[in-house]
């Protein structure tokens, strides 16, 4: 039978047991598990599916995680980097998607406005699911980058 190896707190309370001391104090984490690191992590790329009820204001959500994360005395960079990308994802394509309903509202004069807007349509859910995408690879641990917004996050980065 294969021997098992204890939990280092169950060791560390046994070692202070024998030792007569009774009041033990659990030991401190000061790392974050990386349960939270994931959570956060999808929780910045998810957060653009409820565009739906919230608009613009879904960018609120990346934002706030990367400010909160920023400010920590140590920062995970892995949550920082996902909600700074998520951040900037959102924000290009609600610019997109801004240009593109402007321009499809100057186009109705001449009724090709119309035929645009179901395509407008379609690329904002497309968005929408590459962001989904992307919230679910980090959720499952691989990882992930926006093809076209990484590079500039980077660059922000070296800054």
């Amino acid at each position: 039978m294969p021997v098992r190896k204890s939990n280092p707190l169950v060791r560390h309370i046994k070692r202070r047991l024998s030792e007569g001391v009774h009041k033990v104090k659990p030991v401190s984490r000061k790392v974050k598990s990386t349960h939270d690191t994931v959570l956060l992590s999808t929780l910045a790329h998810g957060s653009f599916v409820v565009f739906f009820l919230l608009g613009p204001l879904t960018m609120a959500v990346p934002l706030a995680i990367w400010i909160l994360e920023h400010r920590r005395p140590k920062p995970v960079l892995q949550v920082e980097f996902h909600a700074r990308q998520a951040f900037f994802y959102q924000l290009a394509v609600w610019a997109a998607a801004g240009a593109l309903i402007g321009l499809s509202c100057l186009l109705m004069f001449i009724f090709i406005g119309l035929a645009l807007i179901p395509f407008v349509i379609l690329a904002f859910l497309a968005a929408v699911a590459y962001a989904v995408y992307g919230a679910i690879q980090v959720w499952n641990g691989n990882r992930f980058r926006y093809k076209f917004v990484t590079y500039y996050v980077e660059r922000q980065r070296r800054k």
